[in-house]
């Protein structure tokens, strides 16, 4: 959820906090009031949260993305020349998604791929370029988008869900 104040997921008994786009990133014991962990290094962007981990993108010359046990912010896996991408189903802010098998990633060659959660290993996919998504997430091993280039002359603009499988190359 985005507020005037950054960012706020709530994970349980946990609630992580970003202030600002570059802007501390903290994690809450909401029983204790107690910051559990922190990130004090700026990141280049806002950081992604689900159930059990934090996506912390760091961007110089090229991106990377640090995924961290939300419990104790401890490295679980990073991926380079990529960042994690912003959707995701299953809950409405601010609640934290619940983790699926794998995560979408945006590749610097704006090609995406996903990669599994448990072990940071990319599956040996790459999908390609979508201009005309709007929204896409990972279903399993299947990212799912919508196509808002409906036929002519289609006058309601209809919105379509495709699918393409993570392996494809």
């Amino acid at each position: 959820m985005r507020t005037r104040a950054g960012r706020t997921w709530i994970s349980g008994d946990l609630v992580v906090t970003q202030r600002s786009k570059s802007g501390t990133v903290e994690v809450i014991d909401l029983p204790t009031g107690q910051t559990r962990w922190r990130i004090n290094a700026p990141t280049a962007d806002w950081v992604q949260v689900s159930q059990t981990t934090v996506y912390e993108c760091r961007c110089g010359n090229a991106c990377a993305t640090i995924a961290r046990d939300i419990k104790d912010g401890h490295t679980l896996w990073t991926v380079q020349n990529a960042t994690v991408n912003d959707e995701w189903l299953g809950v409405r802010a601010p609640y934290a998604p619940p983790d699926g098998t794998y995560v979408l990633m945006n590749g610097n060659n704006e090609r995406k791929f996903l990669v599994d959660t448990r072990t940071g290993q990319r599956l040996a996919g790459n999908l390609p370029p979508n201009e005309r998504t709007w929204y896409e997430t990972a279903v399993g091993d299947t990212v799912v988008y919508t196509d808002h280039n409906p036929p002519s002359p289609d006058r309601p603009c209809t919105v379509v869900l495709k699918a393409l499988s993570g392996k494809t190359t």
